[in-house]
C-alpha cells in the first residue's frame, strides 16, 4: 500500500508541478516555472506548475498546465494548455487547443483555436489566422477572426471581422457596432436580435427560436440536471485527453505498456483494480478513525483519487489501440487516445449501464497500472537500482 501511494503521488506530481523538458533551461522555484525570454528550444515543450510562464521560442509544440499560465513568447507549432487562468500574448504559428476557468488570448494565431472554460476572451488587438470553436459561459471576440467560428455560450458577444459563417448557441447574444460577419450569422437563442448601426452580415441573418434554459430546468429538472451532467462529462473528457496526451509525450513506455497490460492480463488486471477501488475506501475510513493515522488516511485518500482518474485515462487508451487495430492502423498512439476517449465517453454516459461501465472501465485501468508499476519495480530492483 505505500508503494501504492508513494508512486501515484510521485506520478501526479510529475505531470500537474514538477514538469519541464530537460533541454530547455527554465527557472523553477516552487511551484513557479519560467522558460525565460532569451531561451529557445528546437524541439517540444512541456510544462506545468502552478505558475507558469513560457517567454521564450519554442520552434515546436508546447503543452502545458497550471493554475496560472502565461505564454508570451514566440510559438512555431501548436500549444495544448489547460489550467486555471490562461493567457495568450505571444505569437503562435500553428493551432491553439486550450481549456481553463478563464482564457484569454491577446496574441497572433496563425491557425485555428479551440477553448473550452468559463471566461474565453478574444481581446482586441488579436488575430486569428484560422476559424475558432469555443464553448463557455461568457464568449466575447473582439479581435478579428479570418475564417468561421461556432460558439456556445450563456452570453456572447462580438465585436470585430469574422471572414466566413458563423454558427451561435446562446442564452444572449450581443453583436457590437464594430460586428463585421462576412459569411452567414445563424443564431440560436430565445430570442431575436437587432444589429447595432455599423454592424454588417454580408451573407444570411438566420435566427431559430430556442426555449431559455431557465424555464426548461424549470419545468424539467431533470432535464436541467442531465445538462448538467453532459457537460460535467465533457469536461472531464476533455481534461482527461490533455492530461492523457502529457503522458504519451512524457512517459510513452509506461503508458502504452500500461495499455497493453489490459490486453495481456485482462483479468489479473480487473480483479487487482477491484480490490484496490472497493478496499481502499475502507482503508481510509479505518486509518481516519484513530488520531494518527489521519495523515496518512488523506494522504491514501489522495492517491485512490489519482488512480481513478489515471485508470480511465489507460482504458480509454486500451479502447482506442482495440479500434485501431480492427482498422488496421495501430501506428498512433495519440490518435488510439483521442478515439479511445470519445469511445469511453459515450460508453459511460449510456442509460442504466453507464454506471456499470465507468466503474468496470476504472477497475481495468487501475489494476493494470499497478500490475505494471510493480513489474518496472521488479526491472528496477534486479538491477539493483532501486
Amino acid at each position: 500500500m505505500k508503494r501504492v501511494i508513494l508512486m501515484s503521488f510521485l506520478l501526479i506530481y510529475s505531470v500537474f508541478f514538477g514538469i519541464a523538458t530537460v533541454s530547455a533551461q527554465e527557472v523553477k522555484s516552487g511551484n513557479y516555472i519560467q522558460f525565460a525570454r532569451d531561451r529557445q528550444v528546437n524541439e517540444n515543450l512541456f510544462m506545468a506548475g502552478r505558475e507558469v510562464v513560457i517567454s521564450g521560442t519554442v520552434n515546436g509544440d508546447l503543452y502545458t498546465a497550471g493554475r496560472d499560465v502565461v505564454i508570451d513568447g514566440i510559438i512555431n507549432g501548436d500549444v495544448l494548455a489547460a489550467g486555471g487562468i490562461i493567457t495568450i500574448r505571444g505569437s503562435v504559428s500553428n493551432n491553439i487547443r486550450v481549456v481553463g476557468g478563464e482564457v484569454i488570448i491577446a496574441g497572433t494565431v496563425g491557425g485555428n483555436v479551440s477553448a473550452a472554460g468559463g471566461a474565453i476572451t478574444l481581446v482586441d488587438g488579436a488575430k486569428v489566422a484560422g476559424s475558432m470553436v469555443a464553448a463557455g459561459g461568457k464568449l466575447s471576440l473582439l479581435a478579428p477572426v479570418a475564417k468561421g467560428a461556432s460558439l456556445v455560450g450563456s452570453n456572447v458577444t462580438l465585436g470585430n471581422i469574422i471572414g466566413g459563417n458563423v454558427i451561435v448557441r446562446a442564452t444572449q447574444l450581443t453583436p457590437l457596432a464594430s460586428t463585421e460577419v462576412k459569411g452567414n450569422l445563424t443564431y440560436y437563442t430565445d430570442r431575436q436580435i437587432s444589429l447595432p448601426p455599423g454592424a454588417t452580415v454580408s451573407g444570411q441573418l438566420q435566427y431559430h427560436h430556442v426555449a431559455p434554459p431557465q424555464t426548461e430546468t424549470q419545468n424539467n429538472p431533470i432535464q436541467g440536471l442531465s445538462a448538467a451532467w453532459f457537460l460535467y462529462k465533457l469536461m472531464v473528457l476533455i481534461i482527461s485527453l490533455l492530461v492523457g496526451l502529457l503522458l504519451l509525450k512524457l512517459f510513452p513506455v509506461f503508458t502504452t505498456g500500461t495499455a497493453s497490460v489490459i490486453g495481456g492480463r485482462p483479468w489479473a488486471s480487473f480483479g487487482l483494480g477491484l480490490g484496490i477501488v472497493f478496499l481502499v475506501p475502507i482503508i481510509c475510513i479505518l486509518l481516519f478513525i484513530t488520531i494518527f493515522g489521519i495523515p496518512l488516511s488523506l494522504l491514501l485518500l489522495f492517491a485512490y483519487v489519482l488512480y481513478l482518474f489515471f485508470g480511465s485515462i489507460f482504458t480509454a487508451l486500451f479502447l482506442g489501440q482495440l479500434t485501431l487495430r480492427f482498422i488496421g492502423n495501430n501506428r498512433s498512439s495519440m490518435l488510439a487516445l483521442v478515439i479511445g476517449e470519445a469511445f469511453y465517453i459515450v460508453l459511460i454516459t449510456l442509460p442504466l449501464f453507464g454506471g456499470l461501465i465507468s466503474l468496470v472501465g476504472t477497475c481495468f485501468g487501475v489494476g493494470a497500472m499497478a500490475i505494471n508499476k510493480f513489474r518496472i519495480y521488479k526491472v528496477l530492483r534486479k538491477r539493483e537500482e532501486v
